[in-house]
């Protein structure tokens, strides 16, 4: 495909503590002195990049790292374009300072270097990021090096399919799906070789059907499980497909020769949310959550909601499904972007790409300019989640929100980004403190 091809479609994308005091986080929103959004960087799209996809991924000593979707090389070789970057972003030393930009990493540098990465970057223990780009989609890996450059490796691919982020555990083993590989999607494991080679053993194939297909971003626990969804596939149908499911992957034996697939739970559809689209987290309890897509309609398009999967009382029973919050557009938002964030307390944080009351267009017709949004959990058993949002205004103020929110529990600060805005119109890093 084409640079310039490419460039339409991710641009058509685009428009389409003290429990007290985590109380009064993004609660009673209209209530402005209770929280403060503050704009920490706005990019160029030069060197800097522009138009950033996903959140960003907080580090040592408060540092962020993330991605832009454009800027960088104008070299680029798909096409003469920017190629996007990974960036860096550090805190000040005095209060009030600005924040410092550094370009880690300068897309299109090579035959096998990737570009246009969607996705944002996780860090090992060794101060290595990880990534995925999507032309052409493949996982790769920046080392640093004296001087402060980093060195390029690629990790896995390329795939006919998008890569959702990988997962990296304390040995430097790197855990991720193919949504299209076999066929059906498979999970995979990539282990270092040393010299930055890698060695890719696929754990489980799904075999489509039934048994879940389209498999997405993976989290893991303190026991090496794995949790997933499945966009397609599982017992019920949603338009003649399958409407998705949830998974977990255990290893059978000390050498992880042998992993096992269990289905916790086949989306049923409606109200009751499917294809679930983004990846899954998890409390302190074990319950999971994630967003789906339900009937509710917003626009001409379905709306999306929250659901939490707790584990049945019963042995070998499907999870059970609680549906916390459908989205109704508007000022509530809509067309909900990259995953869930959890503090805490337990409540749960987001971003929509449209909604809230911003004087945004799009296609002329006002959308708004998207929101973030927590979800805080019912002081009583069985009780209602209660939802607060914060709306983007355009302008200076960013839009288009489109990654996940990144949470700072000690210092009680919500990290994200939007798509668009700022002083520039090419994106914003933004905090939002108590």
């Amino acid at each position: 495909m084409k640079r310039k091809n490419v460039k339409k479609i991710m641009k058509g994308w685009l428009l389409i503590s003290h429990w007290c005091m985590a109380l009064l986080f993004l609660i009673g929103i209209a209530e402005a002195q209770t929280v403060k959004k503050i704009v920490l960087y706005n990019f160029t799209d030069g060197n800097d990049g522009g138009k950033p996809l996903a959140g960003v991924t907080l580090g040592r000593n408060g540092v962020l790292y993330g991605t832009t979707s454009d800027g960088g090389d104008t070299g680029c070789q798909f096409g003469g374009d920017s190629c996007g970057t990974v960036y860096q972003l550090s805190p000040p030393t005095q209060p009030g300072a600005p924040w410092s930009e550094t370009t880690v990493y300068t897309f299109g540098q090579g035959q096998d270097d990737g570009s246009i990465p969607k996705a944002g970057v996780v860090p090992d223990r060794n101060g290595n990021l990880y990534g995925t780009t999507t032309v052409p989609n493949v996982i790769y890996q920046l080392v640093p090096q004296p001087g402060g450059q980093w060195a390029y490796n690629s990790v896995y691919g390329p795939s006919i399919s998008l890569l959702p982020d990988p997962i990296v555990d304390s040995a430097g083993n790197l855990y991720d799906s193919d949504p299209a590989a076999n066929g059906d999607g498979a999970v995979i494991k990539m282990s270092p070789n040393g010299g930055g080679t890698y060695t890719t053993t696929v754990l489980y194939n799904f075999p489509g059907g039934i048994g879940g297909a389209q498999p997405g971003a993976l989290i893991g626990d303190q026991d090496g499980r794995l949790y997933g969804t499945t966009m397609g596939g599982g017992l019920n149908k949603c338009h003649g497909v399958g409407c998705g499911t949830a998974f977990m992957l255990l290893s059978r034996n000390e050498n992880e020769k042998q992993w096992v697939h269990l289905q916790l739970y086949s989306f049923e559809g409606g109200l009751r949310g499917a294809y679930p689209n983004f990846g899954l987290t998890r409390d302190a309890r074990g319950n999971l959550y994630g967003i789906a897509v339900s009937s509710q309609m917003c626009g001409n398009s379905a709306c999306d909601l929250v659901y939490q999967l707790s584990p049945s009382q019963k042995a070998g029973a499907p999870w059970v499904e609680t549906v916390l919050h459908v989205f109704q557009g508007g000022k509530d938002g809509a067309f909900l972007q990259g995953g869930l964030a959890i503090d805490g307390h337990g409540a749960l944080y987001g971003t929509t790409l449209f909604g809230g009351n911003g004087p945004c267009v799009n296609n002329g017709a006002l959308v708004g300019c998207g929101t973030v949004f927590r979800l805080t959990p019912p002081v009583r058993s069985g009780g209602s989640w209660t939802e607060s949002v914060l709306a983007f205004q355009g302008g200076s103020d960013g839009q288009f929100p489109t990654g996940s929110l990144t949470v700072d529990t000690k210092n009680h600060v919500l990290y994200g980004t939007t798509s668009f805005g700022g002083r520039f119109n090419q994106g914003t890093v933004f905090a939002i403190t108590q």
